[in-house]
């Protein structure tokens, strides 16, 4: 049963993923799993809630799993904070360089959150990975992001009718810590510098808009 993980069916026994295992033991210096502490602080699966909307400036940006890719999701709402304070602050709000992972419809899909992120609102569908710190929160999510680690996730899927994985399984997953350890700090150092020059071109464009309203379309 253990070599089974309890898992019957055909899709989460793929032949490619032993491969990807295997390869991992053999050239990384330790395989460890991203529930490992040393690797997260935190797995945050929200639970599912009745949603109250308010008009924009009266709550919280939130958005859904097919925004994650967008610099500012464009189809986004806005959460009530009274009526969702508790929820809000124990389960939903995420922070700068937080991994992000769609669990339910479509599976695998991976962003980390820049600065201009903090405290908005993903949906209950997009699981939170939280890094146990900046020293390795670019290398968690280029990781994750990864073709390799696709299919780790993936392989988790269950469901009827509609796709799902969860926090515990996410925990799971297998992450190689290399045996270069100034290889590793230089791409978890590149991925935070590129979250942060995303987060600048966020304000740079916000001012330019600004610019733009200002002096052109509503100039008196």
């Amino acid at each position: 049963m253990g070599k089974l993980g309890n898992r019957f069916d055909g899709s989460y026994h793929v032949p490619v993923v032993q491969v990807i295992e295997k390869h991992l033991r053999k050239f990384a210096k330790e395989v460890t799993c991203v529930g490992d502490s040393r690797i997260t602080q935190s797995i945050i699966l929200p639970g599912r809630f009745k949603r109250v909307y308010v008009q924009e400036g009266n709550g919280v940006v939130f958005f859904g799993g097919k925004q994650i890719y967008e610099l500012d999701p464009k189809s986004k709402k806005y959460l009530s904070l009274s009526r969702h304070s508790e929820l809000i602050r124990d389960e939903l709000k995420i922070h700068t360089n937080t991994t992000l992972i769609t669990r339910s419809g479509t599976i695998g899909k991976v962003a980390i959150a820049p600065a201009h992120w903090d405290n908005r609102i993903p949906n209950e569908h997009i699981i939170r990975v939280v890094p146990a710190g900046k020293h390795i929160a670019g290398y968690l999510y280029s990781w994750l992001s990864s073709d390799c680690a696709y299919l780790l996730i993936t392989r988790y899927t269950y469901g009827a009718v509609v796709d799902e994985i969860d926090d515990k399984q996410v925990s799971q997953i297998s992450i190689p810590l290399l045996q270069d350890d100034r290889m590793q700090k230089q791409i978890n150092d590149k991925v935070l510098e590129s979250n942060q020059k995303r987060a600048k071109a966020y304000e740079l464009e916000q001012k330019a808009l600004n610019v733009l309203n200002k002096e052109v379309i509503y100039a008196q």
